[in-house]
């Protein structure tokens, strides 16, 4: 899942986007907004900042190589090197293991 967060500080910290991430996560918003036939959007588990991480994906000369990097939250944006329009990406933990996954399924 990818999040668009727009006129952010570069000096904003990952753990406050975070937070700012969190209640739209949280929030009921999708249900029966894109699909005719008003087909639920798969489940979320989250409940704190947590329970997600956000991340950008590895790149190898300027190409994506799949693999995601988890962005520290105590860093700026700034300091994690990320720039304007850069698309970042949620990874969520799956609270039994604490291990990250990208599936919500």
């Amino acid at each position: 899942m990818s999040i668009v967060h727009a006129a952010l500080p570069p000096t904003m910290k990952i753990a406050d986007l975070k937070s700012e991430t969190l209640p739209a996560l949280k929030a009921d918003v999708a249900r029966d907004a894109l699909d005719i036939l008003a087909m639920d959007p798969p489940e979320i588990d989250v409940l704190t900042t947590d329970d997600f991480e956000i991340c950008r994906p590895v790149k190898e000369k300027g190409k994506p190589t799949g693999a995601f990097e988890t962005l520290d939250p105590f860093k700026s944006l700034r300091d994690s090197g990320i720039t304007g329009w850069e698309t970042l990406f949620l990874q969520f933990r799956d609270r039994e293991s604490g291990k990250l996954f990208f599936s919500i399924n």
